[in-house]
């Protein structure tokens, strides 16, 4: 079974049926495909101390409460440049966080090697800084130096609040967790 869907212009699955993520999971933990080719993770990130940034971790946490064969979760404040050795093991990979500027409720696209990318990879010019470090890069890193071919992907789940210190999502980060999840 395959979702009819489409890329908008910024290569997103727009927001277009409910509980997409869910629908998503169930199909490539119910694959046969999958089951062949090995483990599935999540890798949900944030701070939960920085109000709605805690949206990539509850995902995770929420993704594990379901105990989903042949996958994987982790979380954790941030990505680092050892998160390429962790995701290069996985055939698929999905990132899990906040995003503070879509203007959909949240997103979810794939992460591939542009030819920007490719040309950074090949040249060996990977610039990443260690004290914030994106998926792209983690993937890059991954490609580069374990010659990793996972497919990776990102869900961004809106969010608000980031600047406020404390534990709670905001009411309308709430309501985005609950139409991504």
């Amino acid at each position: 079974t395959t979702l009819p869907l489409k890329l908008n212009q910024a290569g997103v699955i727009p927001v277009i049926f409910a509980q997409p993520v869910i629908v998503l999971l169930v199909m490539l933990a119910a694959s046969p495909l999958l089951a062949k080719i090995g483990l599935d993770q999540f890798m949900g990130y944030g701070n939960p101390g920085r109000r709605d940034d805690g949206l990539g971790p509850l995902f995770a946490e929420e993704i594990e409460k379901l105990k989903l064969p042949n996958v994987t979760v982790e979380t954790n404040y941030q990505l680092t440049v050892e998160d390429a050795h962790l995701v290069s093991q996985y055939d698929v990979v999905i990132f899990v966080d906040a995003d503070a500027v879509s203007e959909d409720p949240f997103y979810f696209r794939e992460i591939g090697l542009g030819r920007d990318a490719i040309n950074r990879v090949s040249t060996g010019h990977v610039g990443f800084s260690t004290h914030s470090v994106t998926p792209d890069e983690v993937v890059q890193l991954a490609h580069e130096l374990f010659r990793a071919k996972m497919r990776t992907y990102i869900l961004g789940i809106r969010g608000y609040e980031f600047e406020e210190f404390g534990e709670g999502l905001t009411a309308f980060a709430k309501k985005n967790f609950k139409l991504a999840f």
